[in-house]
């Protein structure tokens, strides 16, 4: 199954927090008990380094909710190449999970717009 596309918005130095349901294409949960998943968020596509890490945490298994949480202390502090306040950042980012087999599949992916953060 190809990962899904879903884009957010990102207050940096604020915690952010959502949950999303794996299903199969007719909207039934996959059971993910058991599964792992880790998130990370680059700047650019081609960066070899990690701009942040999403906490990614299976919160209902039979029901296949994660939970994803990235806080504040993750982004608080970090360049970001902006001249205005209202300037959003754009950024990339996937999450991976790993079954209980130890496959390994992207679940999400697409953009992060990164709104600045002035007070550090």
């Amino acid at each position: 199954m190809a990962a899904g596309v879903y884009n957010f918005e990102l207050e940096q130095g604020a915690d952010h927090i959502f949950r999303i349901t794996y299903t199969d294409g007719v909207g039934t949960p996959i059971d993910i008990t058991g599964y792992t998943a880790v998130g990370t968020i680059k700047l650019k596509l081609s960066d070899s380094s990690v701009w942040a890490t999403m906490n990614v945490v299976v919160e209902n298994g039979p029901a296949g909710i994660f939970f994803i949480s990235i806080p504040a202390s993750e982004t608080t502090g970090k360049m970001l190449k902006s001249s205005k306040h209202d300037d959003y950042v754009e950024a990339v980012y996937d999450i991976k999970i790993t079954d209980t087999s130890g496959n390994q599949h992207r679940l999400l992916n697409g953009i992060v717009n990164i709104s600045p953060e002035v007070s550090v």
